[in-house]
């Protein structure tokens, strides 16, 4: 490299520097001012050339890894010149080498993608399709009993019932306590004479038939649940039982006849149990003396067997307390 030779150089900006001598070039590039990839310039060259083909120029242990191995040289010695001409390889392009493909759109070393993967993404979408498939198709959750409309004012009449040992006339206010008088008085003072053959003296001045009795009044809507307990009434026979249940139906209607329930839209519920269970729930309205053409008018529904307590259950909705 001649010192006589005058030289500029460009930094990564772009900016240019120089002139400088042919030494002060190499101290650039041996203190890393000028890398391989530095465009440099002097007199004689026909354009800018990176640094690393100019021989003698970069430091061999800084030189740019990966080059051709034949990469032609500008020899810069003394008396060599300038070697202009074909001689002078176009600048390269960077250290990643250039791969064909028969599809120029192909991605360059792609990896395969893993099977892992999918099988991965496979189990994940069956446990999501199971899931999706089972609260669809399962049946929801019956509801506990306290959230039942009417079952927590029902189990507290009910408990009324079996353990007030010192009453046997019960209701929820002065109303229902009077039907109740009546009807319990009705039911002692008629004889059948079914229910005394089944069982003599069941219906005795001396027999315990405890009666409870709820009212209420929402709106225009009246409501009266009647529930007569006769401790013996699983010893009656069917026809016996029978007559027992047309009985608490008919003086039940008797008693409301004496009230202000005695309206044909008052929703009327009356039942029959003993200590254990319940035997029979009748549902309907009130009827008046006049239109009474036998002891079941007014009866809409009658139910018996077993979920009896749960027909009783709306009636009971929003009642008021018990007393």
């Amino acid at each position: 490299m001649s010192d006589e030779q005058e030289w500029f150089y460009t930094d990564a900006a772009g900016a240019e520097h120089g002139p400088v001598s042919a030494d002060e070039l190499k101290q650039l590039a041996t203190n890393g001012t000028i890398r391989d990839t530095t465009d440099v310039w002097t007199e004689g060259l026909e354009e800018w050339l990176p640094a690393s083909q100019v021989e003698g120029l970069i430091p061999a242990s800084d030189a740019k890894p990966n080059q051709p191995e034949h990469q032609p040289k500008i020899n810069l010695g003394p008396g060599s010149g300038i070697q202009l001409g074909p001689s002078i390889s176009p600048k390269p392009m960077g250290d990643a080498s250039l791969q064909t493909s028969a599809n120029p759109y192909a991605r360059i070393n792609q990896p395969k993608k893993s099977k892992a993967g999918w099988v991965v993404f496979g189990v994940i979408m069956a446990i999501a399709v199971g899931v999706g498939i089972y609260f669809a198709t399962s049946t929801p959750s019956e509801p506990k009993l306290e959230e039942i409309p009417g079952y927590v004012e029902y189990s507290k009449a009910n408990n009324l019932i079996k353990h007030k040992k010192d009453a046997t006339i019960l209701g929820n206010g002065s109303d229902a306590l009077e039907i109740s008088k009546t009807i319990a008085k009705e039911i002692k003072a008629h004889t059948n004479p079914d229910i005394e053959d089944s069982f003599p003296g069941l219906l005795a001045k001396d027999g315990e038939i405890r009666t409870y009795t709820m009212t209420k009044t929402e709106g225009k809507q009246k409501t009266v649940v009647v529930i007569v307990q006769v401790l013996k009434m699983k010893l009656l026979n069917n026809k016996a039982q029978l007559a027992m249940s047309e009985a608490a139906w008919q003086y039940t209607q008797m008693a409301l006849a004496q009230s202000s329930y005695n309206d044909p839209a008052t929703r009327l519920a009356v039942a029959l149990r003993d200590t254990d269970k319940y035997f029979k729930v009748m549902i309907g309205h009130p009827v008046s003396a006049e239109t009474t053409t036998k002891a079941t008018s007014g009866i809409t529904k009658s139910h018996e067997g077993e979920g009896l307590e749960a027909r009783l259950y709306p009636f009971f909705a929003q009642a008021d307390s018990d007393q």
